[in-house]
């Protein structure tokens, strides 16, 4: 479907849910399906499966956008590691600062200006905020899971304040 799309609408295609795993990756490269390859270590499963599928978009010309769903910080610092080591990082990743806005680590990620910088501190250079890891330890244990994605109305909404 997509590389019906993109060969009869002159319009580029992006694939996210399409390209899960590596092999998903090389089936839409063998059918020229898209311009871009979406997607991030929680699909591919892990940073070296993901490295891999990065050396794919290389190797067939295509552009890696970082999916960033639940990127808190800790999450977004190792992609960003990881986004570094390749030529088909061109473009931005994608972004929810609100994610960050009560971040578990001492220094949240700010990208108010439009970029993140690749950190130089040994591993991934960020100190945990023990203090909000506790609490938000605690706020699990007593309400259980909150989402910004409820399944049903009745469902708990967690709202980022100030957003």
């Amino acid at each position: 479907g997509l590389a019906h799309i993109r060969a009869s609408s002159g319009v580029a295609v992006g694939a996210n849910q399409a390209s899960w795993r590596q092999y998903a990756v090389l089936d839409i490269i063998r059918k020229n399906a898209a311009d871009v390859i979406m997607s991030d270590p929680h699909q591919e499963g892990g940073l070296l499966a993901t490295k891999k599928v990065m050396g794919m978009c290389e190797a067939a010309g295509l552009a890696f956008v970082n999916h960033a769903f639940s990127a808190t910080t800790t999450t977004l610092t190792a992609h960003l590691q990881l986004m570094s080591t390749s030529s088909a990082c061109l473009l931005t990743t994608q972004g929810h600062p609100d994610f960050l806005a009560d971040d578990y680590v001492t220094s949240p990620l700010d990208y108010s200006t439009g970029t993140l910088p690749v950190g130089s501190r040994p591993g991934l250079g960020l100190e945990l905020d023990r203090d909000k890891i506790r609490r938000f330890h605690d706020a699990f244990e007593a309400d259980g899971y909150a989402s910004c994605f409820p399944d049903r109305p009745s469902d708990p909404v967690a709202f980022v304040p100030g957003l």
